[in-house]
């Protein structure tokens, strides 16, 4: 019997499958592109819902046998609106979508940013779900046709089953979501003037939802006794799938975005996390909160060096270019939008120190210290406040490179380790379902028959005194940059 997760991603959508005795038994990807256009940033989810099925039928045949259990995470913010019919209306926004903005202040001067704050552990931004439907009920012809609105999870959940259910953690990420109460916030809807009614059922993480529906059960391979279960936000399952299961571990999830996120103690919502726009988020495990500092644009950039500056090599090939000495070049990786602690829609990037010596490899490798400085300065004002920043594994694309891993040793000044195939949030969410297949008895067996610790990276203290100048140096920038920018 097997069991496994789906990820769903901004840029592509993964499936894995393992066996009780921890073995993964198969894996399956796609990749779909996002519209990019004058600020706007979409995602089809008729097409996203395809390939999901594409990966759904590929693993079930890898596997060879009967799959009990998948459940589900996926990327936060973005809706899906339905019609009576159950078709999609219209692309869903995107949390980097520059529409909702005006929505956010309007929110705000009707319950407070603190209030807001308080009671969904976020602080309005212009990127919250909530903010964007009330965006799309101004300008958006389509929006009196909506019968139901999703987030990915969700979704996808739905189409599977026919049922409806979303986990605490991806619903946290509506803005409109009560993270102590576990349940939506009515004042919140009522301010925004959206039905609540649109929104799925809250569960907590690994609940069942619904099986598999018989005829599309037999279209992917799938037993029709497969069970879909909330899996979560996509960031928090990829935190679980690193062995993130109490405060001893601390996950840094590199992928698109970058965030270094670390257990709570207890449900907090200080002011200087809201001042610095940390979440108070439900994590996976049950009775548990998370937060992360991020830096929204970090595998992203590095895939536009690739695909605009590489030459048309490889990420390996552009890592075995780089020297294995400083770049000497500061880079403000915020090309699209800026994270903690200073968010913005309206962000830019920056390099500085460049001369006619500067190489495009210089640059590449400018990038990768640039999202490790920001993880850097993050990391600080967070232990600075009491926040505990542990033993740290990474997880994600930059996993994958050894030279971008010894940077973040380098410039974090700590070890680093990776995890075994690098798939974080698959493996999260396969932890999950192992449960309800049977396979474990809780996260933490989870963590330990799935979770293989990988490559550890250590501090090369030959560059610490360079990069030491050099954080300093960037941190002067990004407070410059983000004053009067």
């Amino acid at each position: 019997m097997a069991f496994g997760g789906l990820d769903i991603g901004s840029s592509g959508v993964k499936c894995a499958l393992f066996g009780e005795c921890g073995r993964r038994l198969a894996l399956a990807r796609r990749e779909y592109g996002c519209l990019a256009k004058d600020g706007h940033y979409e995602l089809d989810a008729g097409l996203v819902w395809e390939k999901v099925k594409e990966v759904l039928r590929e693993a079930a045949e890898q596997t060879g046998e009967p799959v009990s259990a998948i459940a589900v995470s996926a990327i936060g913010e973005a809706g899906v609106a339905l019609d009576t019919k159950d078709r999609v209306l219209a692309p869903s926004l995107l949390f980097n979508d520059a529409r909702g903005m005006e929505e956010s202040r309007f929110l705000c001067e009707r319950l407070g940013r603190r209030r807001i704050y308080e009671k969904t552990g976020n602080a309005p931004n212009g990127t919250y779900t909530i903010e964007k439907l009330m965006w799309i009920k101004r300008h958006a012809a389509y929006y009196r046709e909506i019968e139901k609105f999703f987030l990915f999870e969700d979704f996808i959940i739905y189409m599977l089953t026919g049922m409806r259910g979303i986990s605490y953690s991806l619903a946290a990420r509506t803005m409109a979501f009560d993270v102590v109460e576990k349940k939506w916030d009515k004042d919140i809807f009522e301010a925004a003037d959206i039905p609540e009614e649109w929104m799925s059922k809250v569960y907590p993480s690994g609940s069942v939802v619904g099986t598999v529906r018989p005829r599309l059960a037999e279209e992917l391979g799938l037993d029709r006794d497969t069970r879909i279960l909330t899996g979560g936000h996509d960031g928090w399952c990829c935190a679980l799938g690193g062995g993130m299961v109490d405060q001893r571990t601390a996950v840094n999830v590199s992928g698109s975005c970058e965030t270094i996120s670390v257990l709570l103690d207890a449900p907090r919502r200080d002011l200087f996390m809201m001042e610095s726009g940390y979440s108070c988020i439900p994590y996976i495990m049950e009775d548990t909160y998370a937060t992360y500092g991020l830096c929204l644009t970090s595998g992203s950039a590095v895939k536009w060096f690739r695909d605009e500056l590489g030459g048309g090599r490889s990420y390996r090939e552009l890592d075995e270019s780089v020297s294995d000495r400083p770049s000497g070049i500061i880079a403000i990786p915020d090309f699209s939008v800026s994270g903690t602690p200073h968010f913005s829609l309206d962000a830019k990037g920056l390099f500085y120190g460049m001369t006619l010596d500067t190489s495009a490899s210089d640059l590449f490798r400018a990038l990768m210290e640039g999202t490790a400085y920001q993880i850097r300065m993050n990391m600080e004002i967070m232990e600075k406040n009491g926040l505990k920043i542990p033993a740290i594994r990474t997880v994600g694309g930059a996993a994958a490179s050894p030279v971008w891993m010894q940077i973040k040793a380098d410039i974090w000044n700590r070890e680093i380790s990776t995890v075994e195939g690098g798939e974080g949030g698959v493996i999260g969410c396969a932890m999950l379902a192992g449960i309800a297949a049977g396979a474990f008895s809780s996260l933490e067996e989870g963590a330990e028959r799935l979770v293989r610790q990988g490559s550890i990276y250590v501090p090369d203290q030959k560059y610490s005194g360079y990069y030491g100048e050099s954080y300093e140096m960037f941190r002067e920038m990004f407070e410059w940059k983000n004053r009067y920018a």
